[in-house]
């Protein structure tokens, strides 16, 4: 039983992996969109649509829909909502590594926030991944003068947003069915989005939208909204918030990546580090290798 328990959680934490590559390409697809479309109406196209093939495909569960899942639909579709508006406006005034990067410190913010809510206390292993992880994302984003800027403020507020759905989808999701709430959230992650574009830009003449930017939306909605918020959320129900944004960190990881497969940025050796210290972080978080500790070393010997 407990074997079977365990590779059911290696399943859970494969999801999450896929979501953090997923995500990773996003960064670059999202930068190009945004020289065409402001931040919002691409969230909204992105969250509406997402809600709309979940409504119909999962139609005759809607009924099923509480008010405790509308309730907690709502908090986390407006977290949603401006955890990626704050990243993809971000985007706009830094690059996407960096953004990638300051995003990705949720994986720090994570574990003291469910301790915050949750009341459970990150044990010492889940705090020293986090540091790895956001060391090893530093050596890979960062470059030799880093400044915080705007573009950097809001990419940190973004990684403050994603922490508190992390922590909010792993409470939420042991109390109510997480598919319907997740379809709650994105339609009510759309309204918002739709509110903040009609109040704060403006709006994109629909004529002049390109093949490209149909290209670009569809893959942003297919496959960045839709499937990798389902692969997140479900993912989450079953791996502890720590180990979970360790894991959807490395997406800062991949996105640099994708930036040398198609943008053909060239790895030096910080990059050669920063992976190596994100490896150790996953290694540690995954194994929490008590075995290494002095006290345990002289007990077995």
């Amino acid at each position: 039983m407990l074997t079977v328990l365990r590779a059911h959680r290696h399943y859970y934490k494969f999801l999450l992996l896929t979501a953090a590559i997923i995500w990773g390409s996003s960064f670059v697809v999202v930068k190009n969109t945004l020289y065409t479309l402001p931040p919002a109406f691409i969230m909204t196209v992105r969250f509406l649509i997402a809600f709309i093939i979940l409504f119909c495909v999962f139609f005759k569960q809607i009924k099923l829909i509480n008010k405790k899942v509308f309730l907690y639909g709502t908090i986390l579709g407006c977290f949603m909502c401006l955890s990626f508006f704050f990243q993809n406006y971000g985007l706009i005034y830094t690059t996407p590594s960096k953004n990638a990067f300051l995003t990705a410190s949720y994986c720090i913010m994570t574990p003291f926030l469910f301790w915050l809510i949750g009341k459970s206390k990150p044990d010492k292993y889940n705090i020293l991944a986090g540091i790895l992880c956001i060391v090893g994302i530093a050596f890979i984003s960062l470059t030799n003068s880093f400044i915080l800027e705007k573009g950097d403020i809001y990419s940190l507020l973004a990684g403050f947003f994603v922490a508190v759905q992390l922590v909010l989808i792993t409470i939420y999701g042991k109390k109510q069915n997480l598919l319907l709430i997740t379809i709650v959230q994105f339609g009510i992650g759309a309204l918002a989005s739709l509110i903040i574009c009609l109040l704060f830009e403006k709006m994109p003449n629909l004529s002049t939208i390109s093949n490209a930017n149909l290209l670009q939306l569809f893959y942003l909605t297919i496959f960045c909204t839709l499937i990798t918020m389902l692969l997140q959320n479900i993912g989450l129900k079953f791996v502890e918030p720590a180990q979970a944004s360790i894991i959807l960190s490395l997406e800062g990881v991949f996105a640099i990546i994708f930036s040398i497969l198609f943008f053909n940025e060239q790895p030096t050796i910080k990059m050669y580090i920063g992976f190596l210290a994100i490896m150790i972080a996953v290694i540690v978080s995954e194994a929490k290798p008590k075995f290494l500790s002095l006290k345990n070393f002289i007990k077995h010997r």
